[in-house]
């Protein structure tokens, strides 16, 4: 919310400005988390957590300043409107370490409580690329998501017996927040034909920083991850369609990749938990008590359909 009351205090501030071009942009969005947890000791994988969101309608703003006929800086805020059609199933391997998961959680009950995405970048004119007018790109993005799963069917194995334990469970289930931070680089391109403008735009970052944090409601304890440097890839295809000599609409289809990337988890005890240990002796982790761990893991994919409104003053 801050972020935006930036960008509309930017708008106030520039609107006099003949340079300056505004978006509104709805959006739906598809989006795929993936949260890993692996054995520290033998990286072998232990649990998945998959998070999906399925029609998620945002609406965002964007400014582009346009400094010379050669450079450009543009700022975009976006945020959900609403949460569409989330899900989350949990899977574990933890029953003597199968190939088969051992328990699994599913619940259709989950909410996309907020999705934001603020990008902020500078754009280069460059001598044309295959015949089209080009630009060198370099920015900033962050991007957060937060999801809450409640009440959930799971299919559980026992001491003594494997996927024998069927139940169901209402209420908050687990809190999950990933965050994405992406320096990133690329190039912007266009043609432009009778009645419209197609374009394109290529983005690269190999130092991406993401972290993300798991609140096991039922079990007392806080995971936060931290991730270090992975990839993201993202490519936007679209059409500008000149509506008046100042209004223009715009129709972009946006595909993003996070690659897979380990980091260090944080487990924080918020009340005492007891456990059962290899020998089966029943234990005490006291309330307070902090592990630090490596093994986690996060990816996240997302495809977006844009539509804009673009306004020159």
């Amino acid at each position: 919310m801050k972020v935006f009351l930036v960008i509309v205090l930017a708008v106030s501030i520039l609107n006099a400005n003949n340079n300056i071009t505004k978006e509104l942009t709805l959006s739906t969005l598809n989006s795929t988390s993936y949260e890993i947890v692996n054995d520290p000791n033998t990286g072998k994988q232990i649990s998945e957590l998959i998070w999906e969101a399925k029609g998620v309608n945002m609406i965002g703003l964007k400014l582009n300043y346009q400094i010379q006929d050669s450079h450009i800086i543009s700022l975009s805020y976006k945020t959900n409107i609403t949460d569409g059609d989330s899900v989350m199933d949990d899977y574990d391997w933890i029953k003597d370490y199968t190939t088969e998961w051992s328990h699994w959680s599913h619940h259709p009950n989950t909410k996309l409580e907020s999705l934001t995405i603020f990008d902020l970048n500078f754009n280069r004119k460059i001598s044309p690329i295959f015949n089209m007018e080009s630009y060198f790109v370099v920015g900033y993005k962050v991007e957060n998501k937060k999801f809450k799963a409640y009440d959930g069917s799971f299919i559980y194995s026992s001491d003594y017996g494997f996927r024998d334990n069927i139940f169901d469970m209402t209420g908050l289930g687990i809190t999950y927040e990933e965050t994405f931070n992406t320096l990133y680089t690329g190039l912007s391109m266009s043609k432009k034909y009778s009645k419209f403008i197609l374009k394109g735009k290529l983005l690269y970052s190999p130092l991406v920083k993401s972290k993300n944090k798991d609140n096991h409601h039922n079990r007392s304890f806080i995971n936060s991850n931290t991730f270090g440097n992975t990839t993201m890839i993202s490519l936007d295809l679209g059409a500008e369609i000149p509506y008046k000599i100042n209004t223009k609409f715009e129709i972009t289809y946006s595909n993003v990749k996070y690659s897979e990337t380990s980091g260090t988890t944080r487990r924080r005890y918020y009340a005492d938990t007891y456990y059962k240990d290899d020998k089966g002796n029943i234990q005490l982790i006291p309330e307070g008590t902090l592990n630090v761990y490596g093994g986690a893991g996060i990816s996240n994919s997302y495809s977006m359909l844009n539509i804009s409104i673009m306004h020159k003053f």
